[in-house]
């Protein structure tokens, strides 16, 4: 049962992280919907949307990444390899209990995908190991359901709960809205 949540769990995050790859057009797009700005300068209203904040940062598609990686300041594992959805390299950062998947533009490196994997990070309200019922008390009813999991979208950004067809929350991907 562990593998099998752990194949959907990285599948999602793989599906998110390259959902792009057959479009013609390899311009970075804002995943958030406004400007990307540094993670120091996220306003209150941009960090009351889907992200999470963590050692003081909030975390989010969209959010240019060297600060939150920089601030972060906990070992992680590096992967990189060249982006087929944008122009420059695709990299992910796993510190274990999260995975931080980022894109290059002309502009810096920006968070594309996150994948929470542990209770230690409050997500909007809710953590890995709720139950089902705990999300919909905290965000309300779903805006998809589906087998393993539900997802709400918010200003542009999908916040997906993997429960893995159990009531528990296993994980939790937030990622730019298809």
């Amino acid at each position: 049962m562990k593998k099998l949540i752990t194949v959907m769990t990285l599948s999602f995050a793989i599906a998110f992280a390259f959902a792009g790859c057959a479009a013609e057009d390899t311009a970075p797009e804002l995943v958030s919907g406004g400007e990307q700005t540094a993670a120091s300068e996220i306003s209150e209203e941009a960090s009351s949307g889907f992200g999470f904040e963590y050692k003081g940062l909030f975390i989010a598609p969209g959010v240019e990444a060297s600060g939150i990686i920089d601030g972060i300041d906990d070992p992680y594992e590096y992967y990189e390899g060249a982006s087929c959805a944008y122009v420059g390299m695709d990299r992910s950062y796993d510190y274990g209990f999260m995975v931080i998947y980022t894109y290059e533009s002309d502009e810096g490196e920006y968070v594309s995908v996150i994948e929470v994997k542990d209770d230690i990070i409050l997500c909007n309200g809710i953590k890995v190991g709720d139950n089902v019922s705990t999300v919909e008390s905290v965000l309300g009813p779903a805006d998809e359901t589906y087998e393993g999991g539900m997802s709400y979208t918010r200003d542009g950004i999908t916040m997906q709960i993997v429960t893995a067809n159990s009531d528990t929350v296993t994980s939790i991907i937030y990622g730019e809205a298809e």
